[in-house]
């Protein structure tokens, strides 16, 4: 009977140490998961971010202001959230420069000032910047004319009365 007891005993720690590795090698991989959805999660968190403060500036320059204030006040919400989750490729220091902007561009929004549409888009390049990502030459951003109600007509227009009309 010894010796059946002693198969057994050696077949049930064959099976714990099996078992044990096994988790262990699980445990690892689940981590090493982990770790990546962390990472696509504050990927794509500052992908969204982007996507909203770039929204924003289109808004803007196209006239629809509190379409755009929505889209920056969101942005800044989530980018003073979001601080302590900057990526190393991230600075820091030019975030805060970023949202120490927002009291200023959100009443300028509110105001329906013209020059807010390229204050966002600078916004825009400078938090692709501070991300890391490659932004391509400074050129003069200027704001898109609002367009002129129809019922009005140039300065420059004359209207002359005809007879019989």
């Amino acid at each position: 009977m010894r010796e059946g007891v002693r198969f057994w005993l050696t077949i049930a720690g064959v099976v714990l140490v099996a078992f044990l590795a096994g988790f262990a090698w699980q445990r690892i991989r689940a981590n090493s998961i982990e770790d990546q959805l962390d990472e696509a999660r504050r990927a794509l968190l500052l992908a969204r971010m982007e996507n909203t403060l770039g929204a924003a500036a289109i808004e803007a320059m196209s006239g629809s202001y509190e379409i755009a204030r929505q889209h920056a006040s969101q942005f800044f919400t989530e980018l003073q959230a979001a601080l302590d989750s900057v990526p190393p490729s991230g600075r820091p220091a030019e975030m805060n420069q970023l949202l120490s902007r927002r009291d200023a561009l959100i009443t300028a929004l509110s105001r329906n000032d013209v020059q807010s549409g390229p204050q966002l888009a600078q916004m825009f390049r400078s938090y692709r910047g501070a991300m890391g990502e490659q932004i391509g030459p400074t050129q003069r951003i200027t704001p898109v004319p609002a367009p002129q109600p129809a019922d009005t007509m140039p300065a420059d227009t004359i209207v002359v009365d005809t007879p019989g009309s």
